[in-house]
C-alpha cells in the first residue's frame, strides 16, 4: 500500500486551516491578510542590485532602520533576521573584553549563557524576587544592581524586562545604578516590543535609559517568526563594534522576507488603521481580563487586587493562569478539549499570549473553555499546594567559568551520586530557555529536588544528554 509522504509544507497547510486557536507567538496569529502579508515566494530574493546590502546598508535597508530608530526614540536600530539571540550575542560581545565579569540576571534567555561561554566571560548572578506560591521569577530590584555593582568588576549588566511571565522591572532607577558605576545596561526586551505603541503598557526599557535594547518584533506585533530588532544609545556603546558583531552572529544571506516584513509591521503599527485596530484588541483584552477574574480555582495573575510584590510593573497582554501543581493538566486540557493553543506550561501556571493579531471570538471561546475548566481543578490539591509551598530562587554555586567547564573530562554520573558534583551540562525548560543548573556549577540536592518535580508535574527538561533524568554529565 503506498502512502503518500507528509511534508512539513503540507503539514503546516493544514493547521493553517483547522480551528486550533493560537494562543501564542508569532503576533501576527496567522492572521496574515489583515496585514498583507499574503504572499512570500514572489519577494524572495538576494541580495541583488538595487536592493541594498544587509551587512553594509547604504540604501533602503538604512532607511527602514533609520525610520525604526525614529519609532522606537533610537539612537541606532539594527533589523535582526536571527531574532533576539543574535541580538544579544552581538551586543554583549561588543561591550566586554575576553575573560571579563559580568552581571547577569539568572533568568536571562539562554542565548546570554551561550554569549557567556563564547566570549569566556565569568557570571555573577543578579537574582529576582520570587512569587513563593506559583514560582514564578520577579522583577530585578535596584538596590541588588547596585550592591552588586559595589563589590564586582563587571561593566556590563544584562537583566530581562518584561519576564516571559509579563513581570517588569525599574528599568529607570536600574539604568542610574548602572551608570553610576560607570556600567553598561543591556535589557533583554524580547517580549515587550508591543510596549512603544501604547501607554497602557509600560514604559519601554530604551525610554528609561537603557543603553541596548532588544526586542523580539514576532513576539507581540504582526512579524515573521525570527524577526527581532536592536535598538542602540550611543553614549556607552562602540556602535562599529556591534555591527561588527552582528555581522558575525548573522547570516550571510539575511531574508529580504524578514526585512519587508518588519518595515510593514511598524509601518502598520504607527498608521492610522493600526492605531485603531490596537484600540479595540486593548479593549477586548481588558473585557477578557475582567472576566477571568471572576474564576474561582482558576487564578489569573496578576489580579485587579494584586500587590506588587513580584514586580514594578506588569504587561496586561500576557494572559498567566496559576493552577498549583496542574499547569499541564490546563494545559492539555485546553489544547485537547477547545482546540486552545497556550504559549507554554510549567508546573504551576500556563501562559497564553495576545496580540493585536487576534480575533475578538477567540476570547470568548476561552472564557467558556476556562468557566467550565474552572470547575474540574482539583481544589484540595490546590488548597494543600498553597499552605506548603515555599519556594526561593536557586543560588547558583559557580565552581568554575563555564568555558573551562565545558573543556574538561567529564563522566556519567547517577543522580543519586551527582549532588555536590560540578556539573559539565545544562538543564533548562523551554520556553523560556533560563537554565535550572549551568556548566561549572555545584548540583545541590535543592536542584535534583525540583528537577525531579518538575518532571513528575509533565515539564519536559532540556539540555540534559539524558532525556530521562537517570544521569548528568560531571566533572571528572
Amino acid at each position: 500500500m503506498n502512502r503518500k509522504k507528509d511534508t512539513l509544507y503540507n503539514k503546516l497547510e493544514r493547521y493553517e486551516k483547522s480551528d486550533y486557536i493560537p494562543f501564542h507567538m508569532p503576533g501576527h496569529k496567522r492572521n496574515y491578510e489583515r496585514f498583507g502579508m499574503e504572499s512570500v515566494a514572489g519577494i524572495d530574493i538576494t541580495e541583488i542590485d538595487g536592493f541594498d546590502d544587509y551587512h553594509y546598508p547604504k540604501g533602503i535597508i538604512r532607511q527602514i532602520e533609520d525610520e525604526a530608530a525614529e519609532i522606537y526614540g533610537a539612537d541606532d536600530s539594527f533589523y535582526l533576521v536571527n531574532g533576539s539571540s543574535a541580538g544579544l550575542l552581538a551586543a554583549i560581545s561588543a561591550s566586554v573584553n575576553y575573560g571579563d565579569s559580568i552581571l547577569i540576571a539568572r533568568n536571562c534567555h539562554k542565548a546570554v549563557y551561550n554569549a557567556v561561554y563564547l566570549n569566556g566571560l565569568v557570571p555573577e548572578y543578579l537574582y529576582p524576587e520570587m512569587n513563593p506560591e506559583y514560582g514564578m521569577m520577579g522583577q530585578i530590584c535596584p538596590k541588588e544592581v547596585k550592591a552588586a555593582l559595589e563589590n564586582s568588576q563587571a561593566k556590563v549588566v544584562v537583566i530581562t524586562s518584561p519576564t516571559y511571565e509579563g513581570i517588569v522591572s525599574n528599568i529607570r532607577e536600574i539604568a542610574t545604578v548602572c551608570h553610576e558605576k560607570e556600567a553598561v545596561l543591556i535589557v533583554d526586551e524580547a517580549h515587550g516590543a508591543h510596549f512603544n505603541f501604547h501607554d497602557i503598557f509600560p514604559k519601554t526599557a530604551l525610554a528609561c535609559g537603557a543603553d541596548m535594547v532588544i526586542e523580539s518584533l514576532h513576539k507581540t506585533l504582526p512579524s515573521y517568526t525570527q524577526t527581532a530588532i536592536l535598538h542602540v544609545h550611543r553614549e556607552r556603546v562602540d556602535v562599529e563594534k556591534v555591527r561588527k558583531y552582528l555581522s558575525i552572529y548573522q547570516t550571510s544571506s539575511p531574508s529580504y522576507i524578514f526585512m519587508a516584513g518588519m518595515n510593514r509591521c511598524l509601518d502598520y503599527m504607527v498608521s492610522k488603521n493600526g492605531k485603531e485596530e490596537n484600540e479595540k484588541y486593548i479593549a477586548s483584552l481588558l473585557k477578557l481580563r475582567n472576566q477571568l477574574e471572576k474564576l474561582n480555582n482558576i487564578r489569573l495573575f496578576p489580579g485587579n487586587a494584586e500587590e506588587k510584590k513580584e514586580y514594578y510593573d506588569y504587561d496586561i497582554s500576557k494572559i498567566v493562569l496559576c493552577v498549583p501543581g496542574q499547569g499541564v493538566w490546563l494545559y492539555e486540557k485546553l489544547l485537547t478539549d477547545y482546540h486552545i493553543q497556550a504559549e507554554m506550561a510549567a508546573k504551576d501556571y500556563i501562559i497564553l499570549m495576545t496580540a493585536i493579531g487576534d480575533k475578538t471570538q477567540w476570547y470568548e471561546v476561552l472564557e467558556n473553555a476556562l468557566e467550565k475548566l474552572d470547575k474540574e481543578v482539583l481544589i484540595d490539591t490546590h488548597q494543600n499546594h498553597l499552605k506548603t509551598q515555599t519556594r526561593d530562587v536557586f543560588q547558583a554555586k559557580v565552581a568554575m567559568p563555564p568555558r573551562m567547564a565545558l573543556e574538561m573530562d567529564v563522566e556519567k554520573v547517577s543522580v543519586k551520586e551527582c549532588e555536590g558534583r560540578i556539573s559539565a551540562e545544562w538543564a533548562y525548560a523551554y520556553p523560556p530557555g533560563i537554565p535550572l543548573i549551568y556548566p561549572g556549577e555545584e548540583i545541590t540536592g535543592e536542584l535534583l529536588i525540583q528537577m525531579e518535580e518538575m518532571r513528575n508535574a509533565g515539564v519536559f527538561l532540556k539540555g540534559l544528554q539524558d532525556d530521562k533524568g537517570d544521569w548528568i554529565q560531571c566533572i571528572k
